[in-house]
């Protein structure tokens, strides 16, 4: 398995152990594999709305990185974030994609009363600016929960948001 970029180091430390992993808009999944391989995170889920990403991935995931004595649960879906029909829990990932699909993603699981992650890990490829009308979401219980992190790759500054799910006590 290739070692995780800069950006995608970032986005894997800033899981929450012991917790389900949806790595939404996956591509080749390092993240989620990366988790899997940790044993860290009871449940992995592999979401790409690209058949062949998907199909690929799992091929790669038996071939190359399953191991048998691993109690991880994983799950590869073929679906766009929008058209998910199942509760996420744990962790949501969602990088790779403009701020635009992540608010359109975060928009409909939240509309569906689907969006129960402890964490959102958000990293958009353009136009961050969008990222505060994910905060203006009608229901929307989350915060930043630190800094923006900043990462360095391929000639430009990368910007992660972590979000935390407010808990009402």
């Amino acid at each position: 398995m290739p070692s995780l970029s800069p950006r995608l180091q970032q986005i894997y430390k800033q899981l929450l152990t012991g917790e389900a992993v949806w790595d939404l808009c996956c591509d080749h999944g390092y993240v989620g594999s990366h988790a899997y391989q940790s044993q860290l995170f009871p449940e992995i889920n592999f979401v790409d709305q690209v058949p062949e990403i998907i199909v690929r991935l799992e091929e790669r995931f038996q071939r190359d990185i399953v191991q048998t004595t691993n109690p991880t649960a994983t799950r590869f879906i073929t679906a766009s974030g929008e058209e998910l029909t199942l509760e996420l829990t744990g962790n949501v990932v969602i990088s790779g994609v403009g701020s635009y699909t992540i608010f359109q993603i975060l928009k409909s699981l939240q509309t569906k009363n689907l969006l129960k992650a402890k964490r959102l890990i958000l990293c958009p490829q353009n136009d961050v600016v969008k990222m505060d009308e994910i905060k203006k979401l009608p229901g929307f219980l989350y915060r930043q929960s630190q800094d923006i992190i900043s990462v360095n790759e391929k000639d430009r500054v990368r910007e992660i948001f972590v979000l935390d799910q407010v808990t009402h006590t």
